[in-house]
């Protein structure tokens, strides 16, 4: 597989991504500034939990920012069970069932509130997270006062020639 291809698509190109990983990254500082646990970008999601900022490399559609919820294992676990027991009616997967809904909800007002643009996710395989289709006009702690070099700094988030449409390339 070469750099541009990624299970068997293309990859967007090297500009799009910088600026996907720049929303990425700024996602995750708004969200842990907000209160909310921010699992590390590349934690092996067994033991993770909160809020996971990823972005889908694809060339197509559905590539960009995707933000989801992970509850702790031992919820995921509880709840796995049941589904592969196929006891749909039990509580343990109305609990996990509203806590995803919750948490996607306040993920989407942080965001929101950030100045982020959201949208529906466009990837039949990711239904229910919140997708970023651009970002703030200011990164939070360029607006807090806080200049970047005290805090490690952060990549331009231009929109580039991001098509009105939405953040894949063109």
């Amino acid at each position: 597989m070469d750099d541009q291809e990624f299970a068997g698509d293309r990859q967007a190109d090297a500009e799009t991504l910088r600026r996907w990983e720049a929303w990425a990254s700024e996602a995750r500082t708004q969200l842990a500034a907000a209160g909310l646990p921010v699992e590390p970008h590349g934690l092996d999601p067994a033991v993770g939990a909160g809020a996971v900022v990823e972005v889908d490399p694809g060339a197509d559609e559905a590539g960009g920012v995707y933000v989801s919820w992970r509850p702790a294992p031992v919820l995921r676990v509880a709840a796995m069970r049941r589904a592969m027991e196929q006891r749909s009616d039990d509580p343990v997967l109305g609990h996990m069932n509203a806590i995803d809904k919750a948490m996607t909800e306040a993920i989407r007002a942080v965001l929101t509130a950030g100045g982020f643009e959201i949208g529906d996710s466009p990837n039949d395989f990711a239904e229910g997270t919140v997708y970023v289709i651009g970002p703030p006009r200011r990164r939070l702690l360029e607006s807090l006062g806080l200049d970047a070099p005290c805090c490690g700094g952060a990549p331009d988030m231009g929109r580039g020639s991001v098509p009105v449409g939405g953040p894949g390339p063109g």
